[in-house]
C-alpha cells in the first residue's frame, strides 16, 4: 500500500508512535512479527508467545504481553533505519517527551554495504548513490530545523565519531536521554569495542576504529569517485572528504573526515 515517499513517512510515523506510546494494535502485522523482537530482554516474552501461537490472528493474544512490558518501562527506545526526519518533526510536536538521535555514516561505506546486501546493483551505482544522498541531505535539513526548534531533544551524531570515541560519546548519549552511565555500562562498552577485554566474546570487535575503516580496502576507487560526485552537499555539511587517488583511499593514515562542530 506504500506507493510514495509520503505514504512511507506516514507509515513509519504510525509504527514508531505505536511502539513509543505502547499501542501495539496500531502497528502492522509484518512489523509485529519481526525477528528483531527476540533480541531485547523486554520483548523476548512476546516473541516466545508468537512461536507457541503461530498465525496472524494469534498475534492478538500475544499483544497484551508486549503492551504490558512497554507500559512498565521508564524509557522506550527504538532503532530505525531510513526513518524520514521530516516525519520526526511531526512527532516532536505531538510527543513532548520524544528525543531523537540522528546517526549518520559516511555515504561510501553505507552504500557499499547496502549494495553488497542486495539493495541494488553496482551497475546502478550512479543513480542509487544520487538518490541516497538526496535523501540524506533532506534528512539533514530537517534535523537542522529540529536542532533550532528543539535543541534539547535533538542530537546529530556521526558513526565515525562514535566508534573512535565510544565511551565519551555514549556517556553523552546517556546524559542526553537522562540515564546514568555506570562503571558496569562502561565495562560492557569496552568489551564490545575492544575484544582484548573479553577473549570469550563472540560479538565483540577487536578494534572498532580499525573495523570502521575496513571499507576503504574493499571499495573500488572508481566507485568511490562516483559516490563522491553525487554526495558533495552531504560531504560539505558533515565534513567528509572526497578521494583523489586510489592510494589515498587505502592510506589509513589519511582521514577522510575533517573535525568540525555539528
Amino acid at each position: 500500500m506504500i506507493k510514495s515517499a509520503e505514504d512511507f513517512a506516514r507509515a513509519a510515523k504510525d509504527i514508531a508512535d505505536g511502539f513509543l506510546r505502547c499501542h501495539p494494535t496500531k502497528i502492522d502485522v509484518a512489523t509485529l512479527s519481526q525477528f528483531h523482537l527476540g533480541s531485547s530482554n523486554d520483548t523476548k516474552p512476546y516473541q516466545m508467545c508468537l512461536k507457541t501461537n503461530p498465525g496472524v490472528l494469534k498475534i492478538l493474544g500475544c499483544l497484551p504481553i508486549l503492551q504490558k512490558q512497554c507500559m512498565e518501562s521508564d524509557l522506550s527506545v527504538i532503532k530505525t533505519i531510513r526513518f524520514p526526519m521530516g516525519a520526526v518533526e511531526t512527532m516532536m510536536k505531538s510527543n513532548p517527551s520524544l528525543k531523537v538521535i540522528h546517526l549518520i555514516r559516511d555515504p561510501r561505506p553505507t552504500i557499499k554495504s547496502q549494495i553488497s546486501l542486495g539493495r541494488d546493483k553496482w551497475s546502478n551505482l550512479h543513480s542509487y548513490s544520487k538518490e541516497h544522498c538526496l535523501r540524506v541531505h533532506s534528512d539533514l535539513q530537517a534535523t537542522e530545523r529540529l536542532l533550532k526548534s528543539h535543541p534539547n531533544r535533538t542530537k546529530l551524531l556521526l558513526y565515525e565519531d562514535l566508534v573512535v570515541h565510544p565511551v565519551q560519546n555514549v556517556k553523552d548519549l546517556f546524559s542526553f536521554v537522562g540515564l546514568t552511565f555506570t562503571s558496569e555500562t562502561e565495562r560492557f562498552l569496552q568489551s564490545r569495542t575492544n575484544s582484548s577485554e573479553d577473549k570469550h566474546c563472540t560479538t565483540c570487535k577487536s578494534n572498532s576504529t580499525i573495523m570502521t575503516l575496513q571499507w576503504r580496502k574493499e571499495l573500488d576507487f572508481n566507485r568511490a569517485r562516483i559516490i563522491d560526485g553525487n554526495c558533495k552537499e552531504v560531504y560539505q555539511l558533515l565534513g567528509y572528504l572526497p578521494v583523489n587517488t586510489g592510494s589515498e583511499l587505502v592510506d589509513m593514515s589519511k582521514s577522510l573526515k575533517t573535525e568540525r562542530e555539528l
